[in-house]
């Protein structure tokens, strides 16, 4: 069975959480309790699904796909430890 490595998971799951609070925030609400246990159960259904039809392509697509993706995860991660390093304050 394919899966993703795991930095693709993490960064999936980081987007994911991060835009579905955003859309819950948009309309007033708030993540908290139930509601975060709900987004956790979607962010892992996504993945599943994610993996599951990744899993369906020839082996040589797959590693195209996870090589895409993977630069994807070192781009952004690298946005975010400028973005964390940028909002530093100097002592």
């Amino acid at each position: 069975m394919f899966q993703f490595p795991a930095e693709i998971k993490a960064l999936a799951t980081a987007l994911l959480t991060q835009g579905i609070k955003a859309v819950v925030e948009l309309f007033g609400g708030q993540l908290s309790g139930k509601a975060a246990a709900g987004v956790a159960i979607v962010v892992a259904a996504f993945l599943f699904l994610g993996e599951g039809l990744v899993g369906l392509l020839p082996p040589e697509v797959q590693q195209q796909v996870v090589a895409v993706l993977s630069a994807i995860a070192s781009i952004l991660a690298a946005f975010g430890a400028h973005r964390f390093y940028a909002g530093l304050k100097p002592l």
